[in-house]
């Protein structure tokens, strides 16, 4: 595996990923024992149409201290498919995570996740594990559900807000869903655990 540390300056997206399948539109964490450690700067204006619209993590652990992650889309198009049949149909691509899609680790000790926006999860779609010790997470939108954040369906998707040993300051601000969970939204099968206060 390999580390990355982010510690200031702007990185966004030089080109748009509008390629079907693309899976993370400014930064692709991936691979066993592979860590990134964000203190500072500000990851922003990723696109993508499938997940992640500024972080794609399959696989290893993304630590956030601080920074910006702002204004990240996974943005709902359609495009015309032939049926067998020979008619056609409008089909959806629309995908998760505006600004993050975790199938990995993340770890959030402070830091600004805002204004972003996807079909679920406009800040954070989960696929795995996420802790959630102190920072803001404000302003995000998503389409259907979780605004600031949604977890899937799987049973080994968790979410953890402080802990029994570090309890922070975690702030939800402003973030609105279509469907259900204006901040967070869990699927039956994946607990969300919260210590302490989460205002």
């Amino acid at each position: 595996g390999g580390k990355l540390d982010i510690l200031g300056g702007t990185l966004g997206q030089s080109e748009k990923s509008t390629e079907f399948g693309t899976m993370a539109g400014v930064l692709y964490v991936g691979g066993a024992g592979v860590e990134v450690n964000m203190y500072g700067g500000t990851l922003l204006g990723g696109t993508t149409t499938v997940n992640g619209g500024c972080v794609g993590i399959y696989g290893g652990t993304f630590n956030m201290y601080g920074g910006i992650m702002e204004n990240n889309a996974v943005p709902t198009e359609y495009t015309v498919v032939k049926n067998e049949d020979g008619t056609e149909s409008s089909l959806e691509i629309a995908g998760c995570g505006g600004a993050l899609y975790n199938r990995g680790n993340v770890n959030m000790y402070g830091g600004i996740i805002r204004g972003n926006e996807a079909l679920r999860g406009g800040g954070i779609y989960n696929d795995k594990f996420v802790y959630l010790f102190a920072g803001t997470i404000a302003d995000n939108y998503s389409y259907s559900y979780g605004g600031a954040i949604s977890s899937s369906s799987s049973s080994n998707a968790e979410m953890h807000i402080g802990s029994v040993e570090q309890i922070g300051t975690m702030l939800f601000s402003g973030n609105h869903a279509i469907r259900a969970g204006g901040a967070l939204y869990s699927n039956t099968s994946s607990p969300i655990m919260i210590y302490g206060n989460a205002e």
